[in-house]
């Protein structure tokens, strides 16, 4: 990650500074990222770097509780075997290798929502962003995904429970038929009779 992040620390500063002023300026970018990286460290979110080639270059711990797999383990695999499913997999190659040819990525910088899997092949779905890092020689591709399966519940319970009670509320809403027209025939057929009786 830091060498993602940390491009151009340390390059020579214009001819006005002097050298401890360059030191001062390199050790403060230094801090800014690994202030950075704290952050992204401990986000909810899992943060996944790919290179061009579509190897992992960084994963972090959350990437690690999301998809089941270690730093040690993730980085230098491809990205596809490890969290795509494999029905999507010629998508993901033929798209990376559409933007490498044309510098199009229509799903750049969009938050879309796409299924992901695990370590034991478990499918799930995924929130998904990703933005692009620029390298001197190719580029690299960062990505925040969340696990969005407890929400997608949470919305399946909704609807059901909005079905129920729509439900139940057309049933209380319709007259029980069969109860009615006997209560209305019974005084139909003998409601006369009981009123010639009365009088």
């Amino acid at each position: 990650m830091k060498r993602l992040l940390g491009q151009g620390v340390g390059q020579p500063a214009g001819r006005g500074c002097f050298a401890g002023e360059r030191e001062g300026l390199r050790e403060f970018a230094e801090g800014a990222i690994d202030d950075l990286w704290a952050v992204i460290d401990h986000a909810h979110e899992a943060f996944v770097a790919m290179d061009a080639g579509g190897f992992v270059i960084d994963w972090t711990p959350q990437a690690q509780r999301t998809f089941g797999w270690s730093h040690e383990e993730a980085v230098g695999l491809a990205l596809a075997d490890l969290i795509i499913p494999a029905r999507l997999r010629d998508a993901h190659w033929a798209g990376l290798r559409r933007y490498l040819d044309t510098g199009e990525g229509p799903l750049l910088g969009k938050r879309i929502e796409v299924s992901a899997i695990d370590r034991s092949g478990r499918e799930f779905p995924v929130e998904l962003t990703i933005t692009r890092q620029p390298e001197p020689s190719a580029p690299c591709f960062c990505a925040f995904l969340h696990d969005i399966s407890e929400r997608r519940f949470s919305e399946r319970m909704l609807r059901s429970q909005h079905a129920i009670t729509s439900a139940c509320a057309e049933a209380q809403s319709t007259p029980q038929d069969s109860s009615l027209r006997g209560e209305s025939g019974f005084r139909g057929a003998y409601g006369p009779a009981d009123a010639r009786l009365d009088g």
